[in-house]
């Protein structure tokens, strides 16, 4: 199915498709200045993979030697680590850390926090 939508989320509002169907969810989503151009690709389907064979569902401690330095956000609105590689920085990894993880402060590696069963819950490619 092909669902035409808004989504609201952290003080933005933006338009998006949503398509759903058995091999599971992709977002597809404007850009938060609303010139209708398509910003990013959401992907929550472990059937699709990047180059490297990496899918939601993947872990931490799974993916986490494919690349030698990683950048991490901490995205508080949506408790999810937004983890991506400096040298393909198009593809962001939204990871869910492990219950009761501790928030690193300022100047703290979050590669030290994150868990190898800390699991991959979308993939976003921008």
């Amino acid at each position: 199915s092909i669902l035409d939508t808004t989504f609201q989320e952290g003080g933005f509002t933006w338009r998006g498709l949503i398509l759903e169907d058995e091999n599971g969810t992709i977002l597809l989503e404007e850009d938060f200045l609303q010139e209708e151009m398509l910003n990013r690709i959401r992907i929550q389907s472990d059937l699709y993979k990047t180059r490297n064979g990496v899918a939601v569902g993947k872990t931490w401690g799974e993916i986490k030697d494919q690349a030698k330095e990683w950048r991490f956000i901490w995205l508080a609105s949506y408790g999810l680590m937004d983890v991506s590689n400096p040298k393909d920085p198009n593809i962001h990894f939204l990871i869910l850390p492990q219950e009761n993880a501790i928030i690193p402060e300022d100047g703290e590696s979050w590669e030290e926090v994150l868990a190898d069963e800390a699991s991959i819950q979308s993939i976003v490619i921008m």
